[in-house]
C-alpha cells in the first residue's frame, strides 16, 4: 500500500473519531447512525488540515466545513476541543 493512502487513511479516522464525538448533528454516530455519517464532512476537513497552523483555525475550518453541508451556523469554539485532539493526533503520525 502506497505510504500516502495509508497516511490519508490515518488521518481520516483520526478526523471521524473526533467529528463523531462531537456529533454536532446530535446523529449518534455508531448509535443510532451509521459510523461513516459524517464522512463527507471528514474528507472534506483532511483536505484542509494541511493549510491551517493551530487548532483555533482548524476549528474554524470544520465549522464553515459543517454550516456549508448542512446549511445552518456552528459556532466555531463548539470544535475547539476536536480540532486539538485532531491535531495533536496527527502530528504525532
Amino acid at each position: 500500500m502506497n505510504s500516502n493512502k495509508q497516511k490519508y487513511e490515518l488521518i481520516f479516522n483520526i478526523i471521524r473519531t473526533e467529528l463523531n464525538k462531537v456529533d454536532p448533528m446530535g446523529l449518534c454516530p455508531g448509535e443510532f447512525a451509521p459510523i461513516n455519517e459524517y464522512d463527507p464532512e471528514t474528507a472534506m476537513v483532511v483536505n484542509k488540515i494541511k493549510d491551517v497552523e493551530n487548532y483555533v483555525e482548524l476549528a474554524k475550518e470544520i465549522s464553515i466545513v459543517f454550516d456549508e453541508m448542512f446549511g445552518e451556523k456552528f459556532d466555531e469554539s463548539s470544535f475547539y476541543n476536536c480540532a486539538h485532539n485532531i491535531l495533536e493526533e496527527v502530528n504525532k503520525l
